[in-house]
């Protein structure tokens, strides 16, 4: 059994054992997962290069955990930033065939910020295109999907939600609760996180959604820990001193969602190291 078999095997235990039940939740079920360093930040400064944090062993984890959610989350910050792909590209047989599966991108993008010439909409343009014209091997391709992008009514660009939807770009219009004073709300994305997995159950019909960042997504998300059935969290070894972390140095009472009084903690932890990093697993429970 190769690396690939081993982390796929043990990513099937850590889903196998989960208590999650889809029929009886009104949400996907969701792994939240992110990389930090020894000092706790997820990235450099705003507007630096990207901070490269995993080790390669733990990227395929990534590839793998990819592999195994059907959606993939992150905020337009992470989309500005970083310009991912979000596909599965290390994995045996992408592009060629293999039992993998690229997961359904989906953008938390308030204000429609995202922009037209980005990865995950030039590669889906591109493989469509192959598929049309048929190009030599386009059988083999690993399926791409055009985002999911959820914004706030009002505060988006029409016009250029009419363009992304030609590029077959699901746009989601989120009404504004003024009356909901929780955090679903804050944490700068300003889009309520539980009508935003509601609809990826009840309209996408998804199972499950891999939480990948950036940092107000992955905060928005802690404090509101009832959400999230797995913690993954991928800590590279050495310091940075500065940076952006996924969590302050503090966390304001208004920001908390109305079920919890802090930040929560982990149960049935499991940790080892992979490569060079260290890997941490655990069920997120709210203290009592």
């Amino acid at each position: 059994m190769n690396q690939e078999e081993k982390i796929k095997q043990f990513i099937e235990n850590i889903y196998s054992n989960s208590q999650y039940n889809f029929n009886d939740s009104r949400y996907p079920e969701v792994t939240l997962t992110y990389a930090q360093t020894l000092d706790g930040f997820i990235s450099g400064k705003p507007n630096t290069p990207p901070l490269l944090i995993s080790g390669k062993e733990s990227m395929l984890m990534t590839h793998c955990l990819r592999n195994k959610n059907e959606a993939i989350m992150i905020g337009i910050g992470t989309v500005l930033n970083d310009n991912p792909q979000l596909n599965v590209r290390q994995l045996t047989g992408f592009n060629n065939g293999g039992n993998v599966h690229n997961p359904q991108p989906v953008i938390l993008d308030s204000k429609l910020r995202f922009p037209l010439d980005c990865k995950l909409l030039k590669n889906y343009r591109e493989y469509k295109s192959k598929i049309e014209q048929k190009v030599e091997g386009y059988e083999k391709l690993t399926e791409i999907k055009p985002p999911i992008i959820f914004v706030n009514e009002n505060q988006y660009d029409k016009t250029k939600a009419e363009i992304l939807i030609n590029y077959n770009v699901e746009i989601n219009i989120l009404k504004n609760d003024n009356n909901n004073n929780n955090n679903n709300n804050n944490n700068g994305s300003s889009l309520d996180i539980t009508k935003v997995l509601s609809i990826l159950k009840s309209k996408y019909n998804i199972h499950s959604v891999m939480v990948e960042g950036g940092a107000q997504v992955i905060r928005t998300f802690l404090v509101n820990a009832s959400l999230i059935q797995h913690i993954i969290i991928t800590i590279g070894p050495f310091f940075i001193g500065n940076g952006v972390k996924a969590v302050g140095d503090t966390i304001e009472k208004s920001e908390l969602s109305e079920t919890s009084e802090s930040l929560p903690r982990l149960e049935n932890t499991q940790s080892f190291t992979l490569g060079q990093d260290i890997i941490i697993i655990g069920q997120p429970v709210l203290s009592s």
